[in-house]
């Protein structure tokens, strides 16, 4: 057909223009799982089969819980349920809120009872105890040429955890996969990258707020694994809509660091981050780290340990912008499920279609547990305000 005047892009068949596409798609999430990087560069260790367990040992308490309330006389009194476990003739009890010391003749557990040599032992002097004060056991004494005292030991704890099978699937029809594309290209190289992000997120989530369960109910079993949210439970602070300060920060940290590494990491929501950001400047010391295992952090420094500050992209977009971790990275482990050198961690099972169909379809698969040991060295806060 003629045409007469000026042409413009509009006289021109659209599939004749070239389309200006970027060969890269861009991904608004690229981040990957922090917790899972701390666990894997703090060492994995396999696990041969899909429960596992270890035992936790602690030396004795060094305090006693009184029963009753307890005259300055008294030389027999009770002691709270059970607490006559810990001690044995010989021991000194001292009295921290009132100086006085106490060294123990005889023990009767069947009556949580103990009898005294005198009140006021030593130099000290005799008072009221009151119910519930706690005694501290400040060591024992033994006649010359005596022979051993009771023996008195504390126990061990079993802890037990799944591994998880954890899978991501993708697939392409065979057209697909033969079609040049200009975005993309090719589809199943990027859907591959992404299928593999999001295993490696879904690892991460199991590894906070997974539970420990075991399923036979149906025609295999199915398990999964406890997360640091399950086993938490001795340092778990409800902030119930309060923001953070200094004050209350070093009140925390005296817990957290009563046991374990000197050095943790807090993984954390944006509340928490906005706390520290608004009060670290004059309050506290709060300086840029270099990488913790592989971790870029800022480094808060308190009295009773070092804070490394992470903040988690992961936590604060999915509900948990007023939630923080303190992790003690000597006290996790990632445990995949491994046997004769072959490990059931992160496995690209390639061309797992049926052999009729027309398509490609691989998947990401994981079997993996998350082992904690000793919950006390760890922390959970939440209910995080805002500044």
């Amino acid at each position: 057909m003629a045409q007469v005047g000026l042409r413009a892009t509009d006289d021109i068949d659209e599939k004749r223009i070239h389309v200006d596409v970027r060969s890269e798609i861009a991904d608004l999430q690229k981040e990957k799982g922090p917790l899972s990087k701390l666990t894997r560069e703090a060492g994995q260790e396999g696990t041969e089969k899909p429960e596992y367990m270890h035992f936790e040992g602690d030396l004795r308490s060094l305090t006693v819980d009184a029963g009753d309330s307890v005259n300055d006389s008294d030389t027999s009194f009770n002691l709270a349920s059970d607490e006559t476990n810990n001690l044995h003739p010989g021991m000194i009890l001292h009295n921290p809120s009132t100086g006085e010391r106490m060294k123990i003749d005889d023990v009767d557990r069947s009556a949580d009872e103990i009898t005294v040599s005198e009140r006021g032992f030593g130099s000290s002097s005799a008072d009221d105890i009151d119910g519930n004060e706690t005694l501290c056991i400040v060591g024992n004494a033994n006649q010359e040429g005596s022979g051993a005292p009771e023996e008195v030991n504390a126990g061990l704890t079993k802890v037990e955890n799944y591994t998880q099978i954890f899978r991501h699937s993708f697939s392409v029809t065979g057209t697909l996969a033969s079609t040049v594309l200009d975005a993309g290209n090719p589809d199943w190289d990027r859907l591959s990258s992404q299928k593999s992000k999001e295993h490696i997120r879904a690892l991460e989530m199991a590894y906070f707020f997974g539970v420990k369960d075991e399923d036979l109910t149906g025609e295999e079993p199915e398990r999964t694994t406890a997360g640091l949210d399950e086993h938490i439970e001795s340092n778990v602070f409800n902030l119930s809509g309060d923001t953070l300060d200094a004050t209350s920060l070093d009140e925390y940290a005296e817990e957290i660091f009563n046991y374990g590494s000197e050095r943790k990491i807090l993984f954390t929501g944006a509340n928490a981050i906005r706390c520290i950001n608004e009060f670290a400047r004059d309050d506290l010391r709060l300086e840029m780290g270099e990488d913790t295992y592989g971790l870029r952090v800022q480094r808060l420094v308190t009295g009773f340990g070092v804070l490394d500050i992470v903040f988690h992209k992961l936590l604060s977009r999915h509900g948990y912008k007023d939630t923080a971790f303190a992790v003690d990275p000597e006290n996790i482990r990632e445990r995949p499920l491994s046997n004769n050198n072959q490990s059931r961690y992160n496995q690209l099972r390639m061309n797992i279609q049926n052999p009729d169909e027309d398509k490609l379809k691989s998947e990401f698969l994981t079997e993996v547990g998350f082992e904690v040991f000793h919950e006390e060295t760890h922390a959970k806060l939440e209910n995080i305000g805002t500044p």
